[in-house]
């Protein structure tokens, strides 16, 4: 199987999945050639591949998840510190299945990426109860053989909402800690800010 290796971060030109037509956030991006230059020929990359030194840049904004019985279920084994101001908990530890209904679209984003080994990428995805906030989330199949996917790595980048300018970011320097409040004029403040 030959994995994808395109240089273009358009998640349309067959190197990933998405579910929205826009380009994957450049962070994300950044994760994904990580993520290639690490893949050997057909063999996908093991999470021993990634030293966190490499991982740096993203920190506060991964995840990493094993895969169990074949994609039947998803345990965290990581929730990053500026996910779990975001959405309101740590999910480090515990199964997808633990999160009921909701979790639905992600098991079934999850179980695509470890069924086909390709990566995910869902861009511009509201966050229930926090309207202020969208995501964009890229999901890596990490293999411990090169082969059967074991684990995901699940790089999040969540920005603030500007439904009058469409998708655009500014620079991205990552913050010290994520605001939790929405700005004080939505209106007023028109450039998405990343984090």
């Amino acid at each position: 199987m030959t994995l994808p290796m395109t240089s273009d971060a358009n998640v349309r030109h067959g190197c990933c999945f998405e579910t929205s037509d826009r380009k994957l956030h450049p962070l994300l991006s950044d994760l994904l050639g990580l993520w290639r230059q690490r893949c050997n020929n057909a063999c996908l990359p093991s999470r021993a591949d990634f030293d966190p030194l490499d991982l740096r840049r993203w920190l506060g904004r991964l995840q990493v998840l094993d895969v169990i019985d074949g994609g039947q279920d998803f345990r965290y084994r990581l929730h990053g510190t500026l996910l779990v101001e975001l959405f309101g908990r740590d999910l480090t530890g515990r199964h997808l299945s633990e999160l009921g209904h909701a979790a639905d679209a992600l098991r079934r984003e999850y179980d695509a990426c470890a069924r086909e080994r390709m990566p995910v990428a869902i861009c511009s995805q509201p966050i229930p109860e926090k309207d202020h906030w969208i995501i964009d989330q890229l999901i890596l199949p990490l293999a411990e053989d090169g082969v059967q996917v074991d684990r995901l790595l699940v790089g999040i980048v969540p920005t603030l909402r500007d439904d009058s300018a469409g998708p655009s970011s500014p620079p991205y320097a990552p913050p010290e800690r994520m605001p939790s409040q929405p700005p004080a004029d939505p209106a007023r403040d028109t450039p998405r800010r990343s984090l």
